[in-house]
């Protein structure tokens, strides 16, 4: 049975065009705003999302933007539905990554058309993946493993908060972590600094500047012991000469990187505190005990509210609160999660 995820706020049209789609056989899930909708999307994983545009929270702009810009929404066909059909309206939503438009109000064969249509597209695409889609993520990593294999690179060891490189720096290296993690940091114009991304171990940093031959828009921190690989940057450019597909690969990687850091500054600007903080620790608890194999968080309080975007007071209170409800226990400044399914919950 195929899931639907209709986002709309209007109660009536909300309940016909559920009830229209589970006489068909679908599984219906329903959202009443913009920003529900996306939580619901991002929990759900449904077969496609029906979305009005008009909204209160946000918009169905905002909710495609936001679902289209994260690798596990982006490829969940998408229609608006309507009572605007004006041009711009029409062309704003198709370059935002709409897939089609039903305008209100819809007949129930309309709407069933567009659902079987973009349904049947989806899966046609799922079934025939391009030779890009195959090469996948781990393909890159396979790859360069390979390289650092067959070479004699330099390997290099930085202690706790050490740092790797500075903001404007050139890059003269391309970064595999052996073993560790990293986080890049930027600092705002306000004198205030955020952290961009945590970066594990088996995983490559600084090839943007590298292919690039761009200084480095952060700077890269060991957050724990970090064991690095030195991949020199002539070497890289040389393989991508080479292996053309490698060179897809470290693009698609980019690129998703990327996405996933819009996606996370733009739901940081609709999701409430004691949310962000949940899911925040829910993420840093699966990182430090598949990595690090550590089921207490080391991250300092200020680097916890840099990479929440809020500030240590906030993060302070919200983790004694949490430690309060039994949520996590904090053992000499670590933390703890205990009830990982009740911090999900907080999502909701």
């Amino acid at each position: 049975m195929k899931h639907i995820l209709l986002i709309e706020d209007n109660a009536e049209m909300s309940e016909n065009t559920a009830e229209i789609l589970e006489l068909s056989s679908y599984k219906v899930s329903t959202a009443f705003n913009g920003k529900e909708g996306v939580q619901k999307a991002l929990d759900l994983s449904p077969d496609l999302i029906l979305c009005d545009i008009m909204m209160p929270e946000m918009d169905g702009f905002g909710v495609v933007h936001a679902l289209n810009n994260n690798p596990t929404t982006a490829n969940i066909p998408f229609i608006f539905l309507t009572a605007k059909a004006e041009k711009a309206d029409l062309r704003k939503g198709m370059e935002l990554g709409a897939d089609d438009y039903l305008t209100k109000p819809y007949t129930g064969l309309e709407l069933l058309t567009a659902v079987e249509t973009r349904l049947k597209k989806s899966n046609q695409h799922q079934e025939a993946p391009s030779a890009a889609q195959k090469t996948g993520e781990e393909d890159i990593l396979k790859r360069i493993k390979i390289l650092i294999d067959e070479n004699t690179f330099a390997k290099k060891y930085f202690k706790k908060k050490e740092i790797i490189y500075t903001e404007g720096a050139l890059p003269f290296h391309v970064y595999y972590i052996n073993s560790g993690l990293i986080r890049t940091n930027k600092a705002m114009y306000n004198g205030k600094e955020v952290i961009t991304e945590l970066i594990t171990k088996n995983n490559l940093f600084g090839f943007k500047e590298a292919l690039s031959d761009e200084p480095y828009a952060n700077y890269a921190v060991a957050v724990e012991n970090t064991e690095l690989v030195l991949i020199p940057k002539d070497v890289l450019l040389h393989e991508l000469t080479k292996e053309p597909g490698l060179h897809l690969s470290l693009e698609r990687n980019l690129s998703n990187s990327i996405n996933q850091l819009e996606n996370k500054l733009f739901l940081t600007a609709y999701m409430g505190v004691k949310k962000r903080v949940a899911t925040t620790l829910v993420e840093l608890s699966d990182i430090y005990i598949n990595t690090l194999d550590s089921e207490l968080i080391q991250l300092s309080r200020e680097d916890l509210a840099n990479y929440i975007g809020v500030s240590p007071e906030t993060v302070i209170r919200t983790l004694s609160e949490f430690k309060d409800k039994g949520l996590i226990s904090i053992e000499t400044g670590k933390i703890r999660v205990i009830e990982r399914d009740q911090l999900l919950k907080l999502r909701h």
